[in-house]
């Protein structure tokens, strides 16, 4: 003989306002933070712990759902507007920057400014939208918002076949002028090393009052 038991109608699992209340949608380091707090709030409301356990269950499988998969897509929205240059492409581009025939005024100058030079044509070879110069701000005399939607001011601007995983090589450093003391003006050229197509682009620095080379203009690609 089989005894059926009464039992309790069970309270429902834990509605789609508890979520969003407890903002358990959120992703990362603060998953576990979030629901060691529900599950507290939970057993407080319920006055069971074994009930509150089975609602985290829930809540678990429901996060699983939720959180950002390993996909290529997605790393790429959490990663900077940047991709990693080879090994190669960082040695010649110390090459093309380092070994310049200049006047002696101009090259004084020019070697001072040297970090400031490598760092924003890596940045333009390397990035993948024109937000990638928010990282320089600290080192721009105007620092501004760059947006994420525009490629305008980056080597790759307007080169459908570049490969997006690569950056380009820095092929020549030209032009380099003294259109004031303190101020240098030079252009960079980049070549994709998947499509072959080249691209220039002018900057000028500044020497600010405190000796360091700063960012005056990031020129458009041509």
């Amino acid at each position: 003989m089989v005894v059926i038991e009464d039992r309790p109608a069970r309270r429902p699992l834990i509605s789609r306002s508890w979520a969003v209340r407890f903002k358990i949608f959120e992703t990362g380091r603060t998953h576990m933070r979030k629901i060691t707090t529900l599950a507290a709030l939970i057993a407080l409301s319920f006055g069971s712990t074994a009930h509150a356990q089975g609602i985290l269950g829930q809540i678990s499988g429901f996060l699983d759902k939720v959180s950002p998969k390993s996909s290529n897509t997605q790393i790429r929205e959490l990663t900077p507007a940047m991709v990693s240059p080879s090994a190669e492409q960082v040695a010649s581009t110390k090459n093309v920057i380092h070994n310049l025939d200049l006047p002696a005024d101009t090259l004084v100058s020019y070697r001072e400014a040297v970090p400031t030079i490598e760092m924003v044509v890596q940045t333009s070879a390397c990035a993948t939208n024109t937000s990638a110069w928010n990282r320089l701000n600290r080192i721009n005399e105007k620092p501004g918002n760059y947006p994420s939607w525009s490629t305008s001011m980056i080597a790759r601007a307007g080169d459908e076949y570049h490969d997006k995983g690569q950056c380009h090589d820095v092929l020549k450093i030209t032009d380099v002028t003294k259109p004031a003391a303190n101020a240098i003006n030079f252009t960079a050229y980049y070549i994709s090393p998947s499509s072959q197509a080249a691209s220039r682009q002018n900057f000028t620095l500044l020497k600010d009052g405190s000796g360091s080379w700063v960012i005056r203009r990031i020129g458009d690609m041509r």
